[in-house]
């Protein structure tokens, strides 16, 4: 029996559920391409680990030759004949590897049309990121470590084969992705307020995500904290922006705002907090964020019909929790419940 090589949306899902700490991987492997692979159907489905999660045929399947495809029930063949960087497979039993995340956001690119590629930013922030999306828990999602850094996939895409199909748009989105969100709701609110206007963003400077302030001995006997960090974070401005949901109604959390924003205004920071009323409202949103523009020194024109149309899309898709179920690429994996 040979190796059965699994990638595009069977990979997505695999990645997912190792993020939701449900499945473990072994390592990357010294594979550079697709070969003695494993191609009959029964060999096929029998190595693939069960992962705790909602199947969702077919299991995707990479062969190195148009005719190594078979019609078989329950599996999508790719073909994968050309030469892989180092580090584009990894192990996950003794007779199947699967697509690196660094392979699993080339194939993505792959999937996604020029004017479509909102979800391929959203998934390069999850994987840049700190969290796996997944329904069956109380938040939506999982927090973790990264699943890939951004110097590890430049350098990737670095050592592609000229001309590789979905490389352009994977180095396109990457320019406007950042590491660091450890949210899906920080991610939304990053791509609203950075984008181009073309699709539907503000265009503002790129923030750092997720930046730690620490505190001295006087702050920490305030706040009973070593630290915290700041959601997206300008630093030159000492401008932070946050997006307060539903967790933030509780009468204690909102307390527990309270008191850390005015800590850290006495400490020389500045806050623009957006809240639910705000996105419902496209008047509303723009007007905070023009003045968190001010804020930061930035000058907004005045958008055109198109622009403003625009983002209305953009505020309507990052901002309705439904739209991750619409696209391949972020569709939540479900958890199965246990025995």
């Amino acid at each position: 029996m040979g190796t059965a090589f699994f990638g595009y949306e069977t990979a997505l899902e695999y990645w997912r559920a190792v993020g939701a700490g449900i499945t473990s991987w072994h390592g990357h492997t010294d594979l550079c391409r697709v070969s003695d692979e494993c191609n009959r159907g029964n060999e096929i489905l029998a190595a693939f680990p069960q992962l705790g999660i909602a199947d969702r045929a077919p299991l995707h399947v990479l062969v190195s030759e148009k005719n190594r495809a078979h019609s078989c029930s329950g599996i999508t063949y790719h073909v994968c004949g050309q030469p892989l960087p180092e580090g584009s497979f990894s192990r996950i039993t003794d007779h199947a590897v699967i697509s690196s995340p660094a392979l699993c956001l080339l194939q993505a690119a792959q999937l996604t049309k020029p004017n479509r590629c909102l979800p391929l930013l959203e998934l390069c922030m999850e994987f840049l990121g700190g969290y796996s999306l997944c329904e069956g828990v109380p938040r939506g999602f999982m927090q973790h470590r990264p699943f890939v850094d951004r110097e590890a996939l430049s350098l990737f895409t670095e050592h592609l084969q000229p001309h590789t199909r979905g490389m352009l748009m994977l180095s396109n989105v990457l320019d406007l992705a950042l590491p660091g969100s450890w949210s899906p709701r920080e991610t939304s609110s990053f791509l609203m307020l950075t984008v181009p206007g073309v699709l539907g963003g503000y265009a503002l400077p790129k923030p750092t995500l997720n930046h730690e302030v620490e505190f001295g001995r006087m702050e920490r006997c305030l706040i009973d904290k070593q630290s915290l960090f700041l959601d997206l974070y300008w630093e030159e401005s000492r401008v932070a922006f946050e997006y307060d949901g539903g967790d933030h109604l509780d009468p204690r959390r909102a307390a527990e705002d309270k008191t850390r924003r005015n800590l850290l205004s006495a400490m020389g920071y500045r806050h623009l907090v957006v809240e639910k009323t705000h996105l419902a409202d496209a008047r509303l949103l723009d007007q905070q964020i023009n003045v968190l523009a001010r804020m930061l020194g930035v000058e907004l024109e005045q958008p055109s019909d198109e622009i403003a149309e625009a983002r209305r899309k953009l505020r309507s898709y990052l901002f309705n929790p439904r739209h991750y179920a619409a696209s391949p690429l972020t569709r939540p994996i479900t958890l199965l419940p246990e025995n």
